[in-house]
């Protein structure tokens, strides 16, 4: 592991943030953001190079020196739960705070999460987090609100989550023994699968709608062929997910409901887009994600995203 910044004996009481990334450049963004927030308690940053060529580690090192303690993993698995699954290993302290390398963070955001965690005695917390979309994105398209993650009010359990913007406290982590199922690593979803065992072993996990993150879309996420790939994998996890020790007559009910929802979500779709795109377009999701679901049904393999 490369260390850009001497790190001080680790605080018991300190915040590790696990970024994994395959260099893009908006790393850096994300970085200058952590390091210009309020920090209630020390905190350090591990960063998962999981591209072919270390291009992580010399973007970071280019825009060197750091005022945190940056520390960069080579994972060169290209598989995003490895990466996770690296910084988890190297997480010390009392929480971990898990954000993807193309957002970035307003100052208060680790004040929020942190108090969160602590008022809730919470294992998992999950912030909301923002699209920002290039000013030539249609405005219909905005207003369907694709890429916003709105968890639920400060304090509101929930039973699954992301790790786009999400705090973990380390000591369950390492008690229950989690890690990131592998087998999720080019399709995503590793993050939902691992929250929803999280919660199912007996951990609290809530929401906090204070602690935001910003999120870049660039144009090439808003082609509908991208949108559906999202979507169609979000059903397959979920239904892979949910249903993993279901028995069979509730695998049953639960594609048999997926159907009838496919067929109702598709026929709005149809009907509402010549009028309202933005309705078309939401109705559209919901049928992918429905069709996911029916895939994973048949024992068809989840599109990649990574």
């Amino acid at each position: 592991m490369t260390e850009l910044h001497q790190s001080p004996e680790v605080d018991t009481e300190a915040v590790t943030i696990c970024i994994a990334s395959i260099g893009r450049p908006s790393l850096i963004q994300l970085l200058r953001s952590l390091e210009t927030m309020q920090q209630p308690v020390p905190v350090r940053v591990i960063i998962a190079d999981d591209s072919t060529d270390g291009a992580a580690q010399r973007l970071v090192e280019a825009s060197a020196p750091w005022q945190l303690p940056v520390d960069i993993c080579q994972v060169n698995a290209r598989n995003i739960a490895t990466a996770r699954n690296a910084c988890v290993e190297r997480a010390r302290g009392r929480f971990a705070g898990f954000l993807d390398d193309d957002e970035w963070v307003d100052d208060d955001w680790l004040i929020h999460m942190r108090n969160t965690a602590i008022h809730h005695n919470a294992d998992a917390v999950f912030g909301a987090v923002d699209a920002v979309y290039a000013p030539s994105t249609p405005p219909w398209l905005e207003k369907v609100g694709l890429f916003r993650k709105r968890p639920g009010d400060t304090g509101a359990r929930v039973n699954t989550g992301a790790t786009c913007n999400a705090l973990v406290r380390l000591e369950t982590v390492r008690r229950l023994n989690l890690r990131f199922d592998e087998g999720y690593g080019r399709t995503g979803g590793e993050d939902t699968e691992f929250f929803h065992r999280l919660a199912t072993a007996g951990g609290v996990l809530v929401a906090c709608s204070d602690a935001k993150a910003y999120e870049d879309v660039p144009a090439a996420r808003l082609e509908i062929q991208h949108i559906r790939k999202r979507y169609t994998r979000g059903g397959h996890t979920y239904a892979r997910v949910m249903l993993a020790h279901q028995s069979s007559a509730q695998r049953a009910a639960f594609y048999a409901a997926a159907l009838v929802k496919m067929l109702g979500t598709g026929a709005i779709s149809l009907m509402a887009w010549p009028f309202r795109r933005d309705l078309g377009l939401l109705y559209a999701t919901r049928y992918w994600g429905h069709i996911g679901k029916l895939l994973y049904a048949a024992d068809r393999p989840s599109p990649q995203l990574y």
